[in-house]
Formats: C-alpha cells, sequence, structure tokens
C-alpha cells in the first residue's frame, strides 16, 4: 500500500511537538518516563512496564475515540472525498481495538508479576507519585473538543504517535528484563508460568502497532 503523506507528515510533525515539550524537563528516554527507573532494579524496570502500559492504554483509547468519531461524522457529511464506511478505515478501528485489548492483557500481567515478587497483596509501586501518568492525564485536558473531522483525525494522530513511544518503551524494556533478569534460576522457578506469559503477550506487540501504523493508518485515503 502508498503511504499517505499527509499522515505522515502528521506523525512527523507530532514528533516535533514532542520534542519541544521535552526540552526543558526530565525525561528518561528508553523508559519513555518523566521520573527516573533504576533498571537495576526488576521491581522498579517493572513499574516503568507498567507505567507505559497505562500510559499506552490511555492514548490508543483517546485515539480510537477520536477515529471513531471521524468515521461517524464523515459517514453523515461526507466530506473529505472519503468513501462511506471506507473498509480500511474500519479495519483500523478494529485493529486499535485488538491493540488496547493486548495491551491491557499485558498491563494485567506485569501488574501480577510485580506484586508476586513484592509479596504483597495490591500493586505497590516505589513511585507512588508517577509524573509519567500525571502528564499522561494532562495531555488530555490540552485537546480541545475537535470542530471538524479533519481535527479528529489529526488528534488520533497524536496520540497514536505517543501510544508508539510507550509501545517502543515496552519492547525494550521487556526484553531488557528477560535478557538481564530470567537467568536467575529462582524467578524462572517460582514464576516460570506467569514470565512466559508476559513474554507471549508481548512478542510481536511492537510489530502489530508497526503494521498498523504503516500499512493501514498511513495508507488511509483521505481524498
Amino acid at each position: 500500500m502508498r503511504i499517505n503523506r499527509e499522515i505522515e507528515k502528521m506523525f512527523i510533525d507530532e514528533q516535533h511537538v514532542f520534542d519541544k515539550e521535552i526540552e526543558n524537563i526530565f525525561y528518561q528516554k528508553e523508559t519513555n518516563t518523566f521520573e527516573y527507573y533504576e533498571l537495576d532494579s526488576y521491581l522498579e524496570l517493572l513499574e516503568a512496564c507498567v507505567t507505559n502500559a497505562y500510559a499506552c492504554e490511555f492514548y490508543l483509547e483517546h485515539s480510537y475515540k477520536y477515529l471513531r468519531e471521524f468515521l461517524k461524522i464523515n459517514n453523515s457529511l461526507l466530506i473529505l472525498g472519503a468513501t462511506k464506511d471506507e473498509p480500511q478505515l474500519l479495519v483500523c478501528i478494529e485493529m486499535m481495538k485488538s491493540l488496547v485489548l493486548k495491551i491491557k492483557d499485558l498491563k494485567t500481567k506485569i501488574i501480577t508479576y510485580h506484586i508476586l515478587l513484592n509479596n504483597t497483596i495490591n500493586y505497590q509501586p516505589s513511585h507512588s507519585l508517577n509524573e509519567t501518568l500525571n502528564i499522561t492525564l494532562y495531555y488530555n485536558n490540552k485537546i480541545k473538543n475537535p470542530k471538524t473531522p479533519q481535527i479528529m483525525f489529526e488528534y488520533s494522530i497524536k496520540s497514536l504517535f505517543r501510544a508508539e513511544l510507550c509501545f517502543e518503551a515496552l519492547d525494550y524494556l521487556i526484553d531488557y528484563y528477560f535478557i538481564n533478569y530470567q537467568e536467575n534460576l529462582k524467578l524462572q522457578i517460582d514464576n516460570y508460568e506467569i514470565t512466559k506469559e508476559i513474554e507471549n503477550v508481548s512478542l510481536n506487540l511492537l510489530d502489530d502497532f508497526l503494521d498498523f501504523k504503516f500499512n493501514y493508518i498511513m495508507s488511509l485515503n483521505l481524498e
């Protein structure tokens, strides 16, 4: 499929917006967080994964919401010259819904693992005041009610860009975790089943998102 350069530019523009946002605040790139996580601590590494999973879920649901609104208004007004119930757009919406379910599942499994390793009843992270999630929620406040389908689509792309950063961080952090910590025999024996579940759910998550991005959402015809 041919990439729509207009949509590609939206992703590029959002990269510039994000780069400007982090110019004067602390940002840990490898964890995609606005607080510091010590990656030599397996519990903090898992907490960085949970933080990204929460943020990813939020951004995906935000994008999903505006893409559905875009389709709804586009169908009623048939603007931008798009086809009513554009099949590829419907596929994008279903793929996004699938990604939301996968990230929810991954988040639940990582939280369960953290509870097992920390011997607690509930999830008790060391970063209880989480700046990343505060910024994520503040992002929602900055988004005004869109007046046109074009703006709705732009908002959807803005959120997808931020979800992509979370997917990339999760891919890196989970690979890092399994490379550095799974040689610990006790962790393998005591929690083998849950670690394999995390590994299986996360295995193709970034690839699934990139397939969705490059082969579907960026190939939509908006003309």
